[in-house]
C-alpha cells in the first residue's frame, strides 16, 4: 500500500473515533438521571465505566460484524460482475476471513476506545448534579 493509501486509512478510522465519542457522549447527557439515579442507590465508579464499556463493546461488535460482512459480499458481488464465477475458485477464503475477523476486531477497538472519555465522565459525575440536570 502506498502513503496515501494508509493516510487516508488513517484519517478515516480517526473519524470513526470522533463519531464513537460524539454518540458516546450524547448517550451519556441523555442518561444524566439514569446514572444520578444509580450512583443514590449506590452503584459505584467502576460499575458505571463497565456499564458503558459492555454498551461500546456489543455496539461495536454488532457494527463492525455487519460492515465487515456488508462490504466483503459488495467486494464478492463486484468481483463476480467484473470476472465471472471464476471468483468463487480463485478466491483464497480464509484469507477473506481473516480479514474480515481483523476489521471486525478493529472496529470493536476502535468502538471501546472512543467510550472511553464520556464513560470517563459518567463514572466521575456527582449523583446530585446528574439528578439536578432537566432536558
Amino acid at each position: 500500500s502506498s502513503p496515501k493509501q494508509r493516510w487516508i486509512v488513517v484519517l478515516s478510522l480517526l473519524v470513526c473515533v470522533v463519531g464513537i465519542i460524539n454518540a458516546q457522549l450524547m448517550a451519556v447527557t441523555e442518561r444524566f438521571r439514569e446514572i444520578g439515579t444509580m450512583k443514590c442507590l449506590g452503584a459505584l465508579d467502576s460499575f458505571i465505566l463497565r456499564l458503558f464499556l459492555l454498551e461500546a463493546g456489543i455496539q461495536g461488535l454488532v457494527g463492525s460484524a455487519a460492515g465487515a460482512l456488508s462490504g466483503g459480499l459488495f467486494s464478492l458481488l463486484s468481483a463476480v460482475v467484473r470476472f465471472g464465477t471464476v471468483v468463487f475458485t480463485s478466491l483464497p477464503w480464509m484469507e477473506a476471513a481473516g480479514s474480515l475477523l481483523f476489521a471486525t476486531g478493529v472496529g470493536c477497538l476502535l468502538s471501546l476506545l472512543g467510550v472511553l472519555y464520556p464513560a470517563i465522565v459518567a463514572a466521575r459525575m456527582l449523583p446530585v448534579e446528574a439528578m439536578r440536570v432537566e432536558h
